[in-house]
């Protein structure tokens, strides 16, 4: 059995003493954090008001990251470096639980897939994100379907997502859905109910279906999911489909070694 993945991924700043953090790593941080959000180039101004911190100590800092290639500067601003990538891929890389799923996915891919015009993915949490972090898909998936590695999405918009947020305690599930809890309170009982599996309809995803299934320590803990989506899964999208029983074992199975 390997060693489960860190519970650093799950931000519990607010709870420490802020006096323990370094104050401009900790704004660096959220320089690079606000640029993977926006997907796009940001001017040092943008930066700045985003950050709610001084254009000078924003210049400074950006200075910084492009010098270790954290950050890269173009015409029309600045966007996340080359050096992120190794980073991101480093992580992925030794990520236990990826190393894990493998042949799991490549048994689920070869036997139940086949030539379906599904994805299948592997999904954690990164604090109200839900992010992939291995997939794989088949010659008739149509390429508009096929996850990018490291794509993220929030927790409560998809199947994988869902079922992560069912196992998670009430109190932290109402902090991350914040109003919304109350109308999902009731799809997250029934994915317990269904022992973690959880569905994504058409009508509340653009006219994309998925069904996934929660993995979860032995002492229950969830710290991925396994999914497989697409268009027209048919009589798969349901709680005891043959495709959620197989997402099921295979769950269990990646769990049962993770400690």
């Amino acid at each position: 059995m390997e060693p489960s993945e860190s519970s650093l991924t799950q931000s519990d700043a607010p709870s420490r003493d802020r006096r323990a953090l370094v104050q401009s790593v900790s704004r660096a941080l959220d320089i690079l954090d606000l640029l993977r959000e926006a997907g796009r180039p940001m001017s040092p101004a943008d930066l700045a008001k985003a950050a709610d911190l001084d254009r000078t100590v924003v210049y400074r800092l950006l200075r910084t990251l492009s010098q270790r290639q954290m950050v890269s500067e173009g015409e029309s601003g600045f966007t996340l470096g080359p050096e992120t990538v190794l980073l991101g891929h480093r992580y992925l890389d030794a990520l236990p639980l990826r190393r894990i799923a493998l042949p799991y996915m490549i048994d689920l891919q070869t036997k139940f897939l086949q030539d379906r015009p599904w994805t299948l993915a592997l999904f954690i949490a990164i604090g109200r994100l839900g992010a992939v972090v291995e997939r794989m898909w088949t010659a008739a998936t149509p390429l508009g379907l096929v996850l990018d590695q490291g794509a993220t999405s929030p927790l409560e918009v998809t199947a994988a997502g869902r079922g992560l947020l069912a196992y998670l305690d009430a109190a932290e599930a109402e902090a991350i859905l914040k109003e919304q809890y109350s109308a999902l309170r009731p799809s997250l009982e029934e994915i317990r109910a269904a022992n973690g599996v959880a569905l994504l309809h058409p009508s509340t995803s653009n006219g994309l279906e998925a069904v996934a299934c929660v993995i979860r320590r032995p002492d229950g803990t969830p710290v991925a999911a396994i999914g497989v989506g697409g268009l027209d899964l048919g009589a798969e999208l349901a709680t005891d489909s043959t495709l959620a029983t197989q997402l099921r074992h295979a769950a269990d199975a990646i769990g049962r070694m993770i400690y």
